[in-house]
């Protein structure tokens, strides 16, 4: 008897230590390419060709937030998960503020590709009044908006987040309020934002056929609105674009969240079980994390545009006459 809990035990702390592993190694590689691609993509969406646009104002915002992700939510996650340093276990007031600052930082992302998603078919419309609606005036303030709307109505967390005094660890009350957080968390990373995308991605694409047919028939008498419907189309690559690489990973993981979080480990029949069901209850959320970090590297394979503005980064050791074709490249994309 003794020597099978003994090896239970061995397994449970492999299983653990597996975990340790993931976490230390995954959370290295997306803090060093999410940190280097956040501060790449702020450079770019800062350039006055995509800020003075509105879809421009929407990736600017979302790299904003998927640059939280990485210096906050991802570094201290794996500072306790894989260092066994608990930030959030130090008081009771930093339980409650980190917990309640996690949602909103995970989800807004995803949020602000809904709304960009949104002004790609607005501004591809061929409704003026649709058109009009299409500025960086409105994008402004709807990111704004949003970001105050998350706020409130995520602030249940601050009733029923603290420090579980037997594990001494920041988590939500045992009661009812853990099916109900699940439940929270699929309505808002899955249940609106991902639909969002979806239908307005596909309103986009039938927009940008019928504008091709329009603009096919005089491109070359009207040179600089054909100019324009390159840009928007590139810029609509890089929503769709992004839309898949937050969207699927946001419904796996709060997808885990409703079913693992309240019920998996109550179904668990042992140590080992519970100890497995852990593990990939915290790996598909680090998984998850993927999406938020790795927009970079997704907008520089599917936009010229993004490209050309990230070379004119380095164009300062160019010679003068290369850095002018170089920007005159950039305009005409």
């Amino acid at each position: 008897m003794s020597y099978s809990n003994t090896s239970s035990l061995d397994i449970v702390n492999e299983i653990r230590w597996q975990l340790v592993v993931f976490v230390r190694c995954w959370s290295a590689i997306l803090f060093t390419l999410g940190l280097v691609g956040h501060i790449l993509n702020i450079y770019v969406f800062t350039r006055p060709i995509l800020y003075s646009n509105s879809c421009g104002r929407y990736f600017f915002a979302s790299t904003i937030t998927g640059l939280l992700v990485v210096t906050e939510y991802l570094l201290i996650r794996a500072l306790q998960l894989g260092y066994s340093i608990d930030l959030m276990s130090t008081s009771i007031v930093a339980c409650k503020i980190l917990a309640f600052s996690f949602i909103p930082i995970r989800t807004l992302p995803s949020w602000f590709i809904a709304l960009a998603c949104l002004d790609r078919y607005l501004c591809s419309s061929t409704s003026t009044n649709l058109r009009q609606w299409c500025n960086t005036r409105n994008a402004t303030r709807l990111i704004w908006i949003v970001v105050l709307f998350m706020a409130v109505i995520n602030s249940h967390m601050f009733g029923f987040y603290t420090i579980i005094p037997a594990e001494q660890i920041c988590d939500a009350t045992p009661t009812s309020y853990v099916l109900f957080y699940g439940i929270w968390n699929l309505i808002i990373w899955t249940v609106i934002p991902i639909p969002c995308m979806i239908v307005f991605t596909f309103l986009t694409i039938r927009n940008i056929h019928r504008g091709r047919n329009r603009i096919g028939i005089d491109d070359t008498q009207n040179d600089r609105q054909y100019i324009q419907f390159k840009k928007e189309r590139q810029l609509i690559r890089m929503t769709i674009g992004q839309a898949f690489l937050l969207g699927l990973p946001s419904a796996v993981n709060s997808i885990t969240h409703l079913y693992i979080a309240p019920a998996g480990i109550i179904m668990a029949n042992n140590d080992i079980e519970e100890a497995t069901i852990t593990n990939a209850y915290h790996i598909i959320g680090f998984v998850s994390l993927f999406g938020p970090s790795m927009s970079f590297y997704l907008f520089t394979l599917s936009s010229k545009l993004f490209r050309k503005q990230l070379i004119l980064l380095f164009r300062c050791g160019l010679p003068e006459q290369t850095q002018s074709q170089l920007t005159r490249s950039v305009q005409n994309q």
